[in-house]
């Protein structure tokens, strides 16, 4: 038999999910990594945690630790705050891997002091002091991920465990579900006191913001080698096809004469993908 074929047959099967979506993925991973390496949990890591840092199969109680986590910490809906996260854990995996392969004597030298001990007030008798005030054990007054990303850390997890044709369990599967509809109540009561936003997502252009861009893409004026004219006139053209298909910018920019047609007097845009129909159907 051609190994050629079964090539062929794996790369239809990793096709099932388009380059954006799994690269989506490989982030959400990326974040529960950080988790893993928090809690010390290195043998569901791989060596190199830039790519897919995540081994499967996850034990069920180290996932619905896992989502917890990631339901209560206030730092992952914020980028900034992520990566730095990402950037912490990641030092924290590449200090741990050197560790193991150092000597006792070597490793007894670095270890001189907890630096984030500095950061802690301690007693007379050296015990950590515990702030007072209310504990915000589940996050409930503060802004977490939002219910449709929680949806997309499940999902992550089992492209994962399809990925390496590992069986997703139904008992996690299940308990996920659980999870996720609890969760969706508590954004909406979030967002019902005014902690989290109402909208979710990408916000629509209004008719005057399509207005005032296709001004300003009319009266763009070349300035020496800023700003010139096929800016204008493409940036122009692209922005009204945008609006008049209601389309997203990724289906206009792979627009091609042979989607084009006419019906009457009307031109007809056939898009061949899109967000809601990555196969076609829709049109075949």
């Amino acid at each position: 038999m051609d190994g050629s074929n079964t090539l062929a047959a794996d790369h239809f099967i990793e096709n099932r999910v388009v380059e954006g979506t799994r690269q989506g993925y490989k982030g959400k991973l990326r974040t529960m990594s950080i988790f893993l390496i928090q809690n010390g949990l290195y043998e569901y890591l791989n060596e190199c945690i830039t790519a897919i840092p995540v081994k499967v199969p996850i034990p069920f109680n180290i996932v619905k630790d896992m989502f917890g986590w990631i339901g209560t910490n206030t730092d992952i809906p914020i980028r900034s705050k992520r990566i730095k996260l990402l950037k912490e854990a990641n030092e924290k995996f590449s200090k741990q891997s050197r560790e193991a392969s150092m000597t006792e004597e070597e490793l007894y030298e670095e270890e001189d002091y907890d630096e984030d001990m500095d950061e802690l007030e301690l007693d007379e008798q050296g015990d950590i002091i515990i702030p007072d005030g209310p504990l915000d054990m589940f996050a409930a007054g503060s802004q977490t991920v939002t219910a449709k990303t929680m949806q997309g850390y499940k999902s992550a997890l089992k492209w994962l465990y399809e990925e390496k044709r590992i069986v997703f369990p139904s008992e996690m599967d299940m308990m996920l579900d659980n999870f996720i509809a609890g969760y969706t109540r508590k954004v909406a009561k979030k967002k019902q006191l005014g902690i989290m936003s109402i909208s979710e997502g990408k916000a629509p252009v209004s008719f005057s913001g399509f207005c005032y861009l296709c001004k300003v893409l009319m009266c763009l004026i070349p300035h020496f080698n800023l700003y010139p004219w096929k800016i204008s006139i493409f940036g122009w053209s692209f922005e009204t096809m945008s609006w008049n298909i209601m389309g997203r910018c990724s289906n206009v920019n792979s627009l091609m004469l042979e989607h084009m047609d006419w019906s009457e007097d009307c031109l007809l845009v056939n898009i061949p993908t899109h967000k809601g129909d990555k196969s076609g159907d829709s049109i075949s």
